[in-house]
C-alpha cells in the first residue's frame, strides 16, 4: 500500500512538473513574440521618425512659416519667415485675428498656407537676463524686456532709455513726448521692436543651431510645432538623443 501511495505521489509530481513546463514554454513563446513585435515597432517607428526628420530639415529653412511668442495664452509677438529674406513683422491687426483663433484652438486657421506654425512659450527664455540693441546702443534688463513684450510698451521704454541720458539743456528744448514721437519713424512700432527682441532671445538661447532647442522645447511642452507630423507626435516617447540625431541627420 505504501508503494502504491509513493507511486501516486510521484505521478502527481510529474504531472505538476509537466503542467509547469508547458505553461513556462507558452510564457516564453509569448515573451519572445512580444519582444519581436516590440522590436519591429521600434524599427518602424525609428525609420518613420528619421524620414519625417529628413523631410522637416529639407523643407523648414526655405518654406514659409510663422513664429509666435506666447505668454499665459496671449500672443505677444509674431513674425513670418521664409528662407534668407528678412522676417515679416505681424502687426497688431494680424495678431488680433491670430489671437482669436489661438484662444479657440483653431491652429489650422492660423497656419493658412504656411508650412509650419511655431509657437514659443515665454518660459523658453527665462535664462535671458538682458538684451543689447547695438543699432541704438541700448541694453534692456530682464524687467524691461518683460515690460516691453508683455505690457506692449516697447516704444515707451526704448524712447525713455534714449531720452534720459540727454543733457538737460537738450531736454529743455524737447519734451519726452516730442522725442518719443520723433523716434517712431526709426523704431516703427511696438510690434516691430517686440519682434526684434523675440528674434534676439531665440538667437541667444538657441545659438546657431535651432534644432536641439526645438527638440528640448517640444519635449517639455513649451514649444508647439503645427501641424504635428509623425515625428512631433512621437517626440515624447523617442529618447531625446535619438530625436536630436534625427533632426541633425541632414547636416
Amino acid at each position: 500500500m505504501l508503494t502504491g501511495l509513493l507511486i501516486l505521489i510521484g505521478f502527481c509530481i510529474l504531472l505538476v512538473l509537466a503542467v509547469v513546463l508547458k505553461a513556462l514554454k507558452i510564457f516564453l513563446k509569448v515573451v519572445m513574440y512580444a519582444g519581436i513585435a516590440f522590436g519591429l515597432f521600434l524599427l518602424v517607428t525609428g525609420i518613420m521618425v528619421f524620414q519625417d526628420a529628413d523631410d522637416f530639415k529639407a523643407k523648414f529653412p526655405n518654406s514659409p512659416k510663422k513664429f509666435l511668442l506666447v505668454n499665459d495664452g496671449i500672443i505677444l509677438a509674431g513674425m513670418g519667415s521664409q528662407g534668407t529674406t528678412p522676417p515679416t513683422v505681424l502687426e497688431a491687426y494680424d495678431l488680433g485675428f491670430l489671437q482669436e483663433d489661438y484662444a479657440k484652438g483653431r491652429l489650422d486657421l492660423m497656419l493658412v498656407t504656411d508650412y509650419k506654425l511655431i509657437i514659443f512659450d515665454m518660459s523658453n527664455f527665462d535664462s535671458v537676463q538682458e538684451l543689447t540693441l547695438n543699432e541704438i546702443n541700448i541694453t534692456l534688463n530682464r524687467s524691461e524686456i518683460e515690460l516691453a513684450l508683455i505690457n506692449n510698451s516697447a516704444v515707451e521704454i526704448l524712447s525713455r532709455k534714449m531720452y534720459e541720458p540727454l543733457e538737460e539743456d537738450v531736454k529743455e528744448q524737447i519734451s519726452f513726448e516730442q522725442f518719443k514721437e520723433g523716434m517712431w519713424g526709426k523704431m516703427q512700432s511696438n510690434e516691430q521692436i517686440k519682434v526684434t527682441l523675440f528674434a534676439m532671445m531665440i538667437q541667444k538661447v538657441a545659438g546657431i543651431d535651432m534644432m536641439p532647442f526645438l527638440v528640448t522645447g517640444m519635449r517639455k511642452g513649451t514649444i508647439l510645432i503645427y501641424p504635428k507630423t509623425f515625428m512631433f507626435k512621437a517626440i515624447q516617447y523617442v529618447p531625446e538623443g535619438v530625436m536630436k540625431n534625427a533632426m541633425e541627420s541632414r547636416e
